[in-house]
C-alpha cells in the first residue's frame, strides 16, 4: 500500500567543517536483497560509491543562488517584490545566451516585498528566483559544483531557470559538505571517510586527502551564514527553521520541500558540525509523494522539511553534539551583520524606488 511506512525512507550525512571528515552516514534500511526495509543502495551517496541517482534538494538548494547574489553586489537589505504567482522572461543560456522560454513560480510561503533575511526565512521561491535571473545561471551553478555538489550520477548540474529551486537530484553527503563549507567560511575540503589506516606493525599507511580550498570569499560565506542563522534562530516571526533550534548553540539552516512533497530535506550546521536529511520514497517521490502518510503513528496530511527532516536533524545534531562546548558562529563581512545582529531582523523602512517599496513585511504564511 502507499501508505505502508516501510516504503519510506531517510537519511543523514554529517561532516566536520573544514576537514572533510564524513563522521556520520545513517538511513532507516538495513542491507538486503529482499523483504521490507530493506535494501542494496546507500541513499546517502551516489552512483559511484554504490548510491542512487540522487533526490531534488528543493529550498536547501537557494544557498547558492544567496552566495551568488551577494557577490554579485546584492545588497541583504534591499526590498525587491516577490509576490506571486510571478513570470521571469529573462533567463538566458550559460552556454549559447538564448533566453529561456518564461517560466511561472508560485510561492508556497510568505509573499510581500522582502530582504534577504526574511525572504531566506520565509523560503520565499519568488525572491530567489528573482536575484537568481539578476545575477544569471551560470555562477550559482559554479558555486555548487565548486562545494563537490554535482547530479546523482556525477553529471554536472543542470543551468535551468528552476536551479535555485532544487530540481536537481543531489545527494545528502554532497549537500551536508556544501553547507560544511559556509560553516568553514567558504573552504571546501573533499569527503574523507578513511581517517587512519595501519599495518600489523602499526606503521601508518596513507589515507585520502581531503584538498581543503577556499572557493568562496570569507565575507560571502559568512553573510550566508547570518542569512540561515535567522532561518533558524532570531525573531523572524513564521522562520521556517524554527523548531530546529539547539540549546545553547547558534544554528544555520534551511528547509527544503520539492512540489507535492516529492522529497523533503532540512540542512545546517553549527561551527562544529554539518549534516544534512532527506526523507522521501525511493520508488519515485512524484508517483509516491510525502502527503497522506503515517509515520511512527503520526499521521501527516502533507511533509515539510520542518516537519519530519528538521526534527530528525535535531535530534541528530542533539546527540552528535552531546559533550562538547557550544561555540558561536565568528563572522566577517562587509555588511557588519553578525548572528546577533537586531538590524538584521528589525524592519527599517527602505528608500522608495522603482524596485523597493515602503511596505511593512507581510504576516507570515504556511511554513516550508
Amino acid at each position: 500500500p502507499t501508505n505502508d511506512p516501510s516504503r519510506r525512507a531517510a537519511a543523514i550525512s554529517m561532516v566536520q567543517p573544514g576537514t572533510g571528515n564524513v563522521l556520520a552516514m545513517a538511513q532507516n534500511r538495513e542491507w538486503g536483497t529482499s523483504g521490507k526495509g530493506k535494501t542494496t543502495y546507500n541513499y546517502n551517496v551516489g552512483t559511484d560509491m554504490g548510491g542512487t541517482i540522487g533526490m531534488q534538494a528543493g529550498s536547501t538548494f537557494k544557498i547558492f543562488t544567496l552566495a551568488a547574489a551577494l557577490e554579485a553586489g546584492i545588497s541583504p537589505f534591499e526590498f525587491i517584490s516577490s509576490y506571486g504567482p510571478k513570470t521571469f522572461e529573462n533567463f538566458e543560456n550559460c552556454t549559447t545566451g538564448k533566453k529561456f522560454a518564461p517560466v511561472t513560480v508560485r510561492n508556497s510561503t510568505t509573499s510581500g516585498t522582502l530582504d534577504m533575511a526574511r525572504a531566506t526565512a520565509y523560503s520565499t521561491n519568488t525572491y530567489f528566483m528573482t536575484i537568481e535571473e539578476r545575477t544569471g545561471l551560470c555562477r550559482p551553478a559554479e558555486i555548487a559544483e565548486s562545494m563537490g555538489v554535482t547530479l546523482g550520477n556525477g553529471d554536472p548540474l543542470l543551468r535551468v531557470p528552476t536551479l535555485t529551486l532544487g530540481t536537481m537530484e543531489v545527494t545528502p553527503l554532497a549537500m551536508a559538505n556544501a553547507y560544511a563549507t559556509f560553516a568553514a567560511h567558504g573552504t571546501y575540503c573533499k569527503p574523507i571517510v578513511i581517517l587512519d589506516i595501519r599495518d600489523r606493525e602499526g606503521q601508518r599507511l596513507p589515507v585520502p586527502s581531503a584538498d581543503c580550498k577556499r572557493v568562496v570569499k570569507r565575507d560571502i560565506a559568512d553573510t550566508v551564514t547570518v542569512m540561515l542563522n535567522g532561518v533558524v534562530d532570531g525573531s523572524i516571526v513564521g522562520r521556517t527553521g524554527e523548531k530546529m533550534s539547539l540549546d545553547k548553540r547558534q544554528v544555520a539552516g534551511k528547509t527544503g520541500t520539492t512540489n507535492d512533497s516529492a522529497a523533503v530535506w532540512f540542512a545546517g550546521y553549527t561551527p562544529q558540525l554539518a549534516s544534512a536529511v532527506w526523507v522521501g520514497d525511493p520508488r519515485g517521490g512524484f508517483a509516491h509523494p510525502m502527503k497522506a502518510v503515517t509515520i511512527k503513528g503520526v499521521y501527516y496530511p502533507q511533509v515539510f522539511g520542518g516537519t519530519l527532516p528538521g526534527p530528525i536533524w535535531h535530534d541528530a545534531m542533539e546527540a552528535a553534539l552531546a559533550g562538547t562546548e557550544p561555540e558561536p558562529f565568528v563572522v566577517k563581512n562587509k555588511y557588519g551583520l553578525t548572528t546577533s545582529d537586531p538590524n538584521t531582523y528589525v524592519y527599517v523602512p527602505p528608500a522608495p524606488s522603482s524596485t523597493t517599496t515602503t511596505d511593512k513585511p507581510p504576516e507570515p504564511d504556511v511554513p516550508e
